[in-house]
């Protein structure tokens, strides 16, 4: 009898243990950072709005009890994950959309809170999660939209791990590399904001259809699904990526193999990854010294393994054997370049971690080759991949290449109008990949004729465009397009281009040059910045770079005022050249716009390093200057000399003496220059 009564006693303390300590909660915490300066709320604030909103009914969706909160300010950001106290099962999302900023500094990367003026640093969020599960272990996954969000995953290259530094969090997703900035693809049409999408729109419809069953799970797959969906002018500029914590089945090319000491087992494999999505497209070495690698794998061939991921800059360990396996293959769509009897040259539209690549495609079987496919024609074919890195050996395919009509849907400019013959030409303005494309005297379908009424010459439409195999191109389905020259986001928008290199000759003298391009509906003037400033004094920089009010203070700036900039049209802008003055060997640079009434301030700013690769140019000393002898007549041979050091080490480009306005040449004599 006792004995019963304490089986039912322990049975008892469970059942309290569990009632006591709840498992498994589902936590939303959604941050709308706002977009625009000032408290009213513009059109894109409200599209950003609806972009919190549909997550939050997506997380509900995937479990009805989950508990989700909307937050606009940091101090409730800090307060409700310092309230959480996760407990063990616990699953938290952080999901935040708003305004970034970085400046290639880890201390100045941040998110911004416009409504209050304040902002959040990778570091200072990381502090604010350890805070959430103070008390015992849960996951954390957060997902940013914002300009430079992939900060908060790799802060700078002192600091590669970001929010993984935390214990506790197992994912991140951004919307961009912490370099670039994020872009929604809203424009006006017809007076009407329309909302074009963007990696948070893709990010969001994925979430809510997924069928996964664990929220990591989900949240992969919507990452997955965000990027595919991006419009297709932002793919070559904006880089969403991610990392997760966890166990993976990995697919993926090896670009290299490394041997233990005595060069019999495979310890270390280099892999180009293919899946899963967050790795997509990355390089990283796999330590397989425990599991067993096949003798065959080598360099080329395609693997599967089973993986555990930890921070992103610890290794990723393989934990189930090595298999071999066969070439992946794509379904792609791309324009001719050039046809080969071999093969063809094909610059690549989808799939997407393909775009806008040029690649060659050899055929596997002779004479499998169209004889009428040329240059501009358009093909569909599957693709084996055997080497994604290798753009002219790495792509096969065993289809018959052919030609095939081909039809986008874009956005024109009418240049030319010919009613009496129902013909005009016509400038494509979007897709990217058709972009400044112009073709003449295009036909006006039969059942479309009377749309003719309402456009004219320099009118802007919306069409179906199909090329055919024959290289002419026809149009459907006309729409009139209104206050819209291409795809606009923004009626007042004077964006910044990302600069790639900065110019400074050997003398030391920075060129500056920036290319501006007005992405807004109305014609613009404004002046455009470029400032230097030193890195220990960025904080001096940092009001006018989030304001544009006043002038920079900073170490040397220039500015240029532009005038009548028309819509889609990009300027290039020559600075003031600089000397380059001081000891620094590393300079801060920023460009920047200012435009009142500028609707989306974060195209307003690009920022790079400046970095002398050599110690500055030093001045060379000239000492000691004699002549011998000191008089003569006119028959007299005079010798000139002067003694010339050079800390640089620098070899004099010309010796002249100057005697009465005529300049005579001088020997070099021997010696060591820097002495």
């Amino acid at each position: 009898m006792q004995k019963t009564t304490f089986k039912i006693f322990i049975l008892l303390y469970i059942l309290l243990i569990i009632s006591v300590y709840p498992q498994g909660r589902s936590i939303g915490i959604f941050v709308d950072g706002g977009y625009s300066p000032g408290k009213k709320d513009t059109e894109m604030d409200k599209l950003l709005d609806k972009r919190v909103k549909d997550a939050m009914d997506a997380m509900k969706k995937f479990d009805k009890d989950s508990d989700t909160t909307k937050i606009e300010h940091k101090d409730d950001l800090i307060k409700k994950l310092e309230n959480l106290h996760c407990i063990c099962g616990d699953e938290v999302v952080l999901y935040m959309i708003g305004h970034g900023e970085g400046t290639g500094m880890k201390s100045s990367y941040s998110f911004h809170f416009t409504k209050d003026g304040t902002e959040i640093t990778p570091e200072e969020l990381r502090k604010a999660l350890g805070k959430a599960a103070d008390s015992c272990c849960c996951k954390i996954s957060v997902v940013i939209f914002s300009c430079h969000s992939g900060s908060f995953l790799s802060p700078s290259s002192l600091d590669k791990d970001g929010l993984f530094n935390e214990e506790h969090v197992v994912a991140v997703f951004t919307s961009s590399l912490a370099t670039e900035l994020s872009y929604s693809d809203a424009y006006r049409r017809g007076g009407t904001f329309v909302d074009g999408g963007d990696w948070s729109s893709g990010f969001n419809e994925d979430w809510k259809e997924s069928k996964a069953k664990k929220l990591i799970d989900v949240l992969i797959e919507s990452s997955e699904s965000a990027k595919k969906k991006m419009p297709d002018k932002f793919t070559p500029k904006e880089h969403p990526q991610g990392w997760v914590r966890g166990e993976f089945e990995i697919f993926g090319h090896v670009e290299g193999v490394r041997k233990d000491e005595k060069g019999e087992k495979i310890v270390k494999l280099k892999v180009h990854f293919y899946e899963p999505d967050f790795l997509r497209c990355t390089t990283k070495e796999i330590k397989v010294d425990g599991v067993n690698v096949p003798a065959g794998i080598k360099e080329c061939s395609w693997i599967r393994d089973t993986v555990r991921t930890g921070k992103p800059s610890e290794p990723i360990i393989g934990i189930s054997d090595v298999t071999a396996t066969e070439p992946p293959t794509e379904k792609i769509l791309a324009h001719v370049l050039e046809v080969f009897k071999d093969g063809v040259k094909v610059h690549v539209v989808s799939p997407k971690w393909l775009y806008c690549n040029n690649i060659i495609v050899k055929i596997e079987k002779l004479k499998k080759i169209d004889p009428e496919l040329k240059p501009c024609n358009w093909t569909e074919i599957n693709v084996k991949v055997l080497d994604p890195d290798n753009k002219e050996k790495g792509f096969t395919t065993s289809d018959s290449i052919t030609a095939k009509d081909q039809t986008f849907n874009c956005q024109i400019h009418v240049e030319r109008l010919v009613k009496t013959q129902n013909k005009m030409d016509i400038h494509i303005l979007d897709p990217p990949w058709l972009n400044c494309q112009r073709y003449k005297e295009v036909e006006i379908p039969p059942g479309e004729r009377d749309k003719m009424n309402s456009f004219d010459k320099c009118s802007n439409l919306n069409v179906d465009v199909t090329f055919h195999t024959d290289g002419s191109v026809g149009i459907s389905n006309i729409n009139l397009l209104t206050n819209a020259e291409g795809s606009k986001r923004f009626s007042l928008d004077a964006a910044v281009q990302q600069v790639h290199q900065l110019n400074v000759d050997t003398a030391g003298t920075f060129y500056p040059e920036l290319n501006i391009t007005n992405v807004g509906e109305e014609t613009i003037s404004f002046p455009v910045f470029v400032a230097v400033a030193k890195l220990d004094e960025l904080n001096l920089i940092r009001q006018w770079w989030e304001t544009g009010e006043g002038t920079p203070q900073c170490f040397w700036y220039d500015m240029v005022e532009v005038a009548d900039l028309p819509p889609a049209e990009t300027r290039t802008i020559n600075f003031k050249s600089w000397q380059i003055s001081g000891e620094e060997s590393k300079y801060w640079v920023g460009f920047r716009t200012v435009l009142d009434g500028d609707e989306n301030p974060s195209s307003d700013t690009t920022s790079t390093f400046l970095t002398l690769q050599h110690t500055q140019n030093n001045p060379p000393i000239l000492q000691n200057p004699f002549v011998q002898p000191p008089a003569g007549t006119i028959q007299t041979t005079f010798i000139f000399q002067v003694t010339y050091t050079d800390a640089d080490g620098d070899e004099p480009v010309a010796a002249n003496v100057i005697i009465d306005n005529q300049s005579f040449q001088l020997i070099a004599g021997q010696g060591n220059i820097t002495e």
